[in-house]
């Protein structure tokens, strides 16, 4: 499943979703230090476009994706346990089950200590954040959003 997460990551239309709201909250972050995913910004959004920016405080190349949740049983906390007890997660949609998630957003590297900015444009739903190393090494899950109309 990895290398189908390689493949395409990088054929990505990069977009990320925003809101009225999230203007003033300041912009949205992703940011990986090689042990850790943070996203700062709200928990729910409106759909439509939104810039944000990746930051990468590693001493690697790093990239990210933002992966949509489309199976109706599947929750937030779910991925987020997911992440921290089964040892074969890769943070994959594929990695939720069959038709269980597409990737939304993400997928271009980013320098050692760089940040990248991005839009992506998300429809109504569940979203993940993922960032990992060029070589798809240490899948971190970075916390989640719901997109709502």
């Amino acid at each position: 499943m990895r290398r189908v997460l390689v493949a395409a990551l990088p054929l990505l239309v990069l977009t990320a979703c925003g809101s009225d709201e999230s203007a003033d909250d300041g912009p949205l972050t992703l940011t990986f230090d090689g042990s850790s995913c943070v996203y700062e910004g709200p928990d729910t959004l409106s759909p439509g476009p939104a810039e944000y920016s990746f930051t990468n405080e590693t001493e690697e190349i790093a990239t990210h994706a933002i992966v949509q949740i489309t199976a109706d049983d599947i929750a937030l906390d779910d991925v987020q346990r997911l992440s921290e007890t089964d040892p074969e997660w890769d943070g994959s949609p594929g990695s939720l089950g069959e038709d269980a998630g597409e990737i939304a957003g993400g997928g271009s590297t980013t320098m050692p200590d760089r940040s990248s900015e991005f839009t992506v444009d998300l429809t109504a739903g569940t979203y993940y954040f993922v960032c990992m190393y060029n070589s798809l090494e240490n899948f971190t899950y970075g916390g989640g959003i719901t997109v709502e109309p």
